[in-house]
């Protein structure tokens, strides 16, 4: 475990042959794509434990091993604190934003610091990095470097555990690499006011608002790459009062008795606006059917799995993962037993959830509440308001065409005309402006 200990130590850990591979080369690799608030930290820390899986699992909680960060694509601009703060720790350079930020300047400056070593004194809080920094650099000799193009070099190595590159790695016995990615991370959707997600010019209608080859884009990263994606996710409302109950009680994860007394000691009289809920779920409804349909194009192996069935039945869940990733399924997990935040009576934690419901049916979208919403729905919207979830059913199969979903709901018109518009926070801003007016 890395719990306490010191980067000296870690370091010489990450350098014992008898721990580590340094020339990992894993036969599987595969990208677990989640939502906020969805459970999929549980799932990879679970995953990390089987010996064959490195996981991107590594963090501060017992029965940690050594990896890649779990966040490992975090966006620079929604975690800047974070990376601002951590530039000496070893791991922060197994980041892709830390490379985003820091390889540009390293290559403007090769000469003075990685041939002649003369590092400013300003720049001291990476010098630990720049035996790993001048090595990339060494790969990029053009002065301009296109961060897209980049950016699919980073994925590869990373899907590869290419221990060369970086510090992190991948224990002995590991055959398979995975890393997780959220969905929010990818196109214009929720990428706020910064607005530098990757492929940051899609639409959910799939439009672009402009084509720039220098925007990193995570789908033509999976098309090059070609991994197995685990595309897990929950209930969207269940995640947006998941979310709203961790902020307001500073309870996010439910996994001891401790946990659970004082989440129940808080989530009371808690309330949401409840046009901005609606508008939200109807914000999440059309970015899930924008993933949905960007894989359903693609050439993968997709293995769809919810936090719901994967709550209810563990074992069978993680075998499932375990055959898909074609691993030896005798493992004996410990489930790390977490539980939902939200388990609670929806009626005792919040104060409007009536209101909740009513703008969930005029924007049309009740039937992507949980059962417990539903139940709720019925005392309060007319039957004929409620969508059949017979067709919300999904199917899972390798390869294209792997799911169905209705169409008859949230469609956005396509086409829009953004060619004498150049600053991307003025398109973002059209962008928005288009999605206030169609919901």
């Amino acid at each position: 475990t890395m719990e306490n200990r010191k980067a000296v130590e870690y370091r010489n850990l990450l350098e014992d042959p008898e721990t580590v591979k340094h020339k990992l080369d894993v036969r599987t690799s595969f990208v677990l794509l989640s939502e906020p608030r969805s459970g999929s930290g549980w799932l990879m820390d679970v995953l990390d434990q089987h010996p064959e899986i490195c996981a991107s699992g590594t963090h501060s909680s017992a029965g940690a091993r050594v990896g890649f960060p779990k966040d490992i694509f975090l966006p620079y601009s929604k975690g800047k604190n974070f990376f601002d703060s951590h530039q000496k720790k070893m791991r922060i350079q197994c980041y892709w934003s830390f490379i985003e930020q820091q390889l540009p300047r390293v290559v403007e400056n090769k000469k003075e610091w990685c041939e002649d070593k003369q590092l400013p004194p300003e720049e001291q809080d990476i010098a630990k990095h720049m035996d790993f920094l001048c090595a990339w650099a060494n790969r990029h000799e053009e002065p301009n470097l296109n961060r897209a193009a980049l950016f699919s070099e980073y994925f590869a190595e990373v899907l590869k555990a290419n221990s060369s590159s970086w510090s992190c790695q991948c224990p002995l016995s590991a055959k398979v690499m995975g890393i997780r990615l959220m969905s929010d991370w990818i196109g214009s959707q929720f990428a706020g006011k910064s607005n530098f997600n990757f492929d940051m010019y899609e639409l959910d209608s799939g439009a672009a608002l402009l084509q720039d080859q220098t925007v990193p884009s995570v789908w033509t990263a999976l098309e090059e790459t070609k991994p197995k994606v685990i595309y897990f996710t929950r209930n969207i409302m269940d995640e947006l009062v998941s979310r709203k109950v961790a902020s307001e009680t500073g309870v996010y994860h439910v996994k001891t008795d401790t946990d659970a007394q004082k989440l129940d000691a808080k989530a009371k009289g808690i309330s949401f606006d409840p046009q901005n809920a609606a508008n939200e779920l109807l914000n999440r409804v059309q970015h899930r059917k924008y993933i949905s349909a960007k894989l359903s194009g693609m050439d993968l192996d997709v293995l769809e799995l919810n936090y719901e069935s994967c709550l209810s039945d563990k074992v069978n869940c993680l075998n499932s993962v375990e055959n898909f990733l074609g691993v030896n399924s005798t493992f004996d997990y410990d489930f790390m037993e977490t539980r939902k935040s939200i388990e609670g009576n929806i009626t005792s934690m919040l104060t409007n959830y009536n209101e909740i419901i009513d703008w969930a049916a005029k924007k049309e979208v009740l039937s992507y509440l949980s059962t417990a919403w539903q139940e709720l729905a019925k005392l309060n919207v007319p039957s004929s308001s409620l969508v059949s979830k017979a067709a919300h059913k999904k199917k899972v199969i390798p390869g294209s065409a792997w799911r169905t979903y209705p169409m008859n709901l949230l469609e956005m018109d396509s086409r829009i005309r953004m060619s004498d518009i150049s600053d991307h926070r003025a398109i973002h801003q059209v962008a928005r402006s288009q999605h206030e007016m169609e919901s």
